[in-house]
């Protein structure tokens, strides 16, 4: 093949190959995308089952079926520790102002006067902030440890203890924290429930 053929074969060849590149990524991004969204950290399919509930006391809302939708804002609380992706307790924050105030809407349709409302909120608000405590405490102590030992001296076992001390302290009052809620949650949906089965019950029969 003499350099003229050559050239021009060169090219189909390369034009070839971008678009066998091109069409490859443009399957195959969707494809990965979506099993990556999928799949997430069990953290965030956590909190994702959380916001689809609140989108179930939504439709129930539309309906006025006021007992499903405190069904489904009951169990849209997320009360567990978020370790790994700190970017979450954000959302749970945001997650649970979203409850709050949809429970507060429900209370007026249907005429109850909260009294739980706002320790509720307080504690859960307090909760957001014992999350970071107790992640800064955990990333102190490993980006100290990392130093370290990156320096060859490895951090004291009194130190790890001291560091852990923090942790736990933060933790405790967490579960305290979360036992606290948890009791006020009763409390609030006692209140929001002794009216709204017979309000849904209306409801339907008309």
């Amino acid at each position: 093949m003499t350099a003229t053929q050559l050239i021009p074969a060169l090219f189909v060849a390369a034009v070839t190959l971008y678009i066998i590149v091109y069409l490859g990524r443009s399957i195959l991004n969707p494809l990965f995308g979506f099993f990556l969204v999928k799949l997430g950290t069990g953290e965030q399919r956590a909190i994702q089952k959380k916001l689809r509930l609140l989108e179930e006391a939504d439709q129930a809302l539309d309906a006025e079926n006021y007992a499903s939708a405190l069904n489904a804002l009951r169990r849209a609380f997320h009360l567990d520790l978020i370790r790994k992706d700190l970017e979450l307790i954000s959302r749970v924050g945001t997650l649970h102002l979203s409850i709050m105030n949809k429970a507060l809407l429900i209370a007026e349709l249907t005429s109850v006067r909260l009294t739980h409302l706002p320790v509720l909120e307080e504690l859960l608000s307090s909760r957001i902030g014992l999350m970071k405590q107790w992640n800064e405490a955990r990333l102190l102590f490993e980006q100290t440890k990392k130093k370290r030992d990156e320096k060859g001296a490895p951090l004291p076992e009194w130190a790890s203890k001291e560091y852990k001390s923090k942790q736990d302290d933060v933790f405790a009052k967490l579960e305290t924290n979360r036992s606290s809620i948890e009791q006020q949650i009763e409390k609030l949906f006692a209140e929001l429930s002794s009216t709204t089965s017979s309000k849904s019950n209306d409801v339907t029969y008309h």
